[in-house]
């Protein structure tokens, strides 16, 4: 029982933590062990690597919260593959409120400087309209960046109001 809380201190002051080793003590059954004796998880929640992210924002984890400034490409310039191909491009996006439809919309405008237009489908849905919901969707932090870096965004976008389900759409 204290021999491998003995062996744990000492490894902890003598080099790096041995995972390997740690686990095959602690998966080590005694028959007569009144409590145990062992730590289970080696780290205080100050020292766990792992802790300093669970309570960041993960914007700020990826370096995301100092955006650029707003930037002005000249119609003239050449962008990526992907730029290109989307320049002067419009695009019509359903399911504009869920996951992927965020981060479409997001990194599209975002990334695309010469996009055409963006039509965005969205249904009312419990009694918000489709321009409630919106307005609540620009509200989301994946679009801070976005709002930092293109401040004419709402002049490319344009909510259309629908539903995919419906008959004739």
């Amino acid at each position: 029982g204290s021999a491998g809380r003995v062996k744990m201190e000492n490894q902890a002051t003598e080099g790096p933590f041995n995972l390997a080793e740690y686990l095959t003590d602690s998966l080590s059954l005694q028959v007569n062990a009144a409590a145990p004796t062992r730590n289970i998880y080696p780290f205080t929640p100050e020292e766990d690597p792992c802790w300093k992210f669970e309570r960041q924002d993960p914007l700020e984890i990826l370096g995301e919260l100092s955006f650029g400034k707003p930037r002005e490409i000249s119609e003239d310039t050449i962008g990526t593959p992907i730029q290109e191909f989307y320049r002067g491009v419009n695009v019509f996006i359903t399911g504009g409120t869920g996951f992927l439809g965020k981060l479409l919309t997001e990194k599209l405008i975002r990334s695309v400087p010469h996009l055409g237009h963006i039509y965005l489908l969205i249904r009312d849905k419990r009694g918000k309209t489709s321009q409630d919901r919106f307005d609540l969707l620009l509200q989301d932090k994946v679009f801070s960046r976005m709002k930092a870096e293109v401040p004419n965004y709402l002049g490319k976008i344009t909510v259309v109001s629908g539903d995919i389900s419906e008959p004739g759409l």
